[in-house]
């Protein structure tokens, strides 16, 4: 069954929470809202993306991850668009932003502040 929306979309608005003190890899986490034309609130909201430092053959990456529900053991993504550019440009939209927030930090840097942070263990040998 399909119902015609005709919905134009003037712009998506994305807004990053920069994550401290996590001892994983995700760095922030982020929400997408779609706005129609001369609409001062969102048609849509899409939470749930991750910023995360990822690792891949030996570089460190900041990567975005979209919105995803558990899945038995794995995860399933939930947001999903089949146009590659539309898909980069939203990434970048948040990599920006978080750059943005954090000072523009490179992927090196940030794997840097996390091996400098002192973890429970280290507390542990210090006391």
């Amino acid at each position: 069954m399909e119902m015609p929306l005709n919905i134009e979309i003037e712009k998506l608005y994305i807004k990053v929470k920069v994550a401290e003190g996590r001892r994983d890899d995700i760095k922030a986490f982020g929400e997408m809202w779609i706005h129609p034309p001369n609409q001062v609130e969102p048609i849509f909201k899409v939470k749930g993306f991750t910023i995360r430092l990822k690792e891949f053959s030996g570089k460190k990456v900041l990567t975005v991850v979209f919105p995803a529900f558990r899945a038995g053991k794995s995860f399933q993504t939930s947001f999903i668009t089949e146009d590659k550019s539309l898909l980069a440009d939203i990434r970048k939209l948040f990599l920006d932003e978080f750059g943005n927030l954090t000072g523009g930090l490179s992927a090196d840097e940030l794997a840097s502040q996390d091996s400098n942070e002192i973890t429970e263990e280290d507390w542990d040998k210090i006391g």
